[in-house]
């Protein structure tokens, strides 16, 4: 019985020697650059020909294998303007060996943003009596109103109390 024993313990070490000394292919880090300034969302993405955008980048990333690779998004410095909400779930964060991460380029400085730059000088003093009433008389000619639906913002989407 101990020669049983004994050999299934030399048996079970070597096989586990074998196991724990298999070749792994090594770990790829995928690189996706993005650049708002000089970018374009048809380019490849490389550093020489960057996407412009957060939502593309986000969208290759999660079209990459991260079982097998490592994912970079790797912004250039600059102001980045988003639309609308960016939702990130859990598939977009990879997985805990090969994380996809979010980085700014080295030395550089970015700038996520959602707010909307609007065009002041298609602003127009208040008019409107019922605003005017409202007002104290030595601001009433202070008071400017723009339209932020011809500035292309979708009033549903404002805050609401």
């Amino acid at each position: 019985m101990k020669r049983i024993i004994s050999l299934f313990l030399i048996l079970a070490n070597f096989i586990g020697l074998t196991v724990t000394h298999a070749e792994t292919a090594p770990i790829e880090t995928i690189e996706i650059y993005v650049s708002a300034e000089s970018g374009n969302d048809d380019n490849d993405g490389t550093i020489g020909a960057p996407i412009k955008t957060i939502e593309e980048a986000k969208e290759r990333a999660g079209a990459i294998n991260k079982v097998e690779n490592k994912v970079e998004v790797i912004l250039r410095g600059g102001e980045y303007r988003v639309s609308k909400t960016l939702e990130f779930e859990s598939g977009d964060s990879g997985t805990k060996e090969n994380p996809v991460v979010y980085r700014a380029y080295e030395g550089e400085k970015v700038y996520v943003k959602a707010s909307v730059p609007l065009d002041i000088s298609k602003a127009k003093r208040v008019t409107d009596p019922a605003v005017l009433d409202r007002l104290y008389d030595d601001v009433e000619t202070r008071i400017i109103e723009l339209d932020l639906e011809e500035q292309g913002i979708d009033k549903s989407m404002l805050w609401k109390p």
